[in-house]
């Protein structure tokens, strides 16, 4: 009965585990504050892509000033990104942080003359983004001519 049980719990496990990456998004490492990055290219044209990045912040239980447990962190950010590779650079076209509940605290979704192309920094996370995204680029490009 036991090992029937944990078959069971396994099974649901990697079900739901796979439920809940099945979104395209691909892992590309850790953040400074510990957040779990992902990329997703949603479009893409001859000119630029646009590519969500989604940031997972890790839960914490800590104690407060009356010495109770207490759960922060496990909010959550997406962040749509234009990426030109021609131009090298880099357009925030929208961005929404969620808390650890899933809902929507934050919005910034800038006017279409508030937008503005900023240079890719040298060093920077946005040029790891860059890099990801322009080389992948470049490695279907010469795949495609060979």
């Amino acid at each position: 009965m036991r090992k029937k049980f944990l078959v069971f719990f396994l099974l649901i496990s990697i079900s739901v585990f796979g439920a809940n990456n099945s979104d395209d998004f691909r892992y590309i490492g850790l953040g400074n504050k510990g957040q779990e990055k992902y990329l997703k290219i949603d479009q893409q044209t001859d000119e630029y892509y646009d590519v969500w990045q989604k940031e997972i912040y890790p839960k914490k239980i800590i104690r407060n000033k009356r010495g109770q447990k207490i759960t922060v962190g496990g909010n959550s950010e997406m962040t749509l990104l234009r990426i030109s590779c021609a131009d090298k650079t880099i357009t925030v076209l929208a961005a929404y942080t969620y808390d650890r509940n899933g809902d929507l605290v934050h919005r910034y979704e800038p006017k279409e003359f508030e937008i503005e192309k900023q240079r890719v920094i040298p060093g920077s996370v946005g040029e790891n983004i860059f890099d990801l995204v322009c080389d992948s680029k470049e490695a279907d490009s010469e795949a495609v001519t060979e």
